[in-house]
C-alpha cells in the first residue's frame, strides 16, 4: 500500500495460507504497520486508523471486523550494514559445510526477496523447469 493516507504499508489474508489461521468460516487478515522509533505508539489509536483505511479502500466493510490483536516488534526488516554481505557469506558458507540445503527467502540467499525472485531462484539452483 504505497500511499502516505493510509496507516498501513502492506497487508495480508493470512486465512489463505492455511484453513487452520481462521476459524471456518471467517477469514484471518494482518497488517504492518511501519514506526519511526522515535514515535510513541498508541495502539488503540492505529489499530482505529487502520479499520478506516481498510473500509475506506474497500477491503472490509464497516463491522466486517470482529477481533484485534496487535504485536510490536523492536526490529520488522533487517538493518543491513557495510559487513552484511561478508557476515551472510560466511554462514551460507558453514551452513553448506554442514550439509544443510538452504532455500527461500532466507535460507537461500539471506536477502529481502519477493516471492517471485525467491521463485526465480529456487528453479535456477535446483534445476527445475516452470
Amino acid at each position: 500500500m504505497p500511499s502516505d493516507d493510509v496507516v498501513f504499508h502492506r497487508y495480508a489474508w493470512i486465512s489463505n495460507y492455511s484453513p487452520h489461521n481462521a476459524p471456518r468460516g471467517r477469514s484471518s487478515l494482518l497488517l504492518e504497520i511501519t514506526i519511526p522509533r522515535w514515535e510513541t505508539v498508541n495502539e488503540e489509536d492505529l489499530m482505529n486508523k487502520a479499520l478506516r483505511d481498510l473500509v475506506r479502500l474497500g477491503v472490509v466493510n464497516e463491522g466486517d471486523v470482529l477481533f484485534t490483536k496487535y504485536w510490536l516488534h523492536e526490529y520488522g526488516y533487517p538493518v543491513h550494514t557495510i559487513e552484511s554481505n561478508r557476515a551472510r557469506d560466511e554462514v551460507i558458507s558453514w551452513v553448506k559445510e554442514q550439509g544443510i540445503t538452504l532455500i527461500g527467502r532466507w535460507g537461500g540467499c539471506w536477502r529481502y526477496w519477493n516471492t517471485d525472485k525467491i521463485y526465480e531462484d529456487i528453479i535456477k539452483r535446483m534445476s527445475l523447469k516452470p
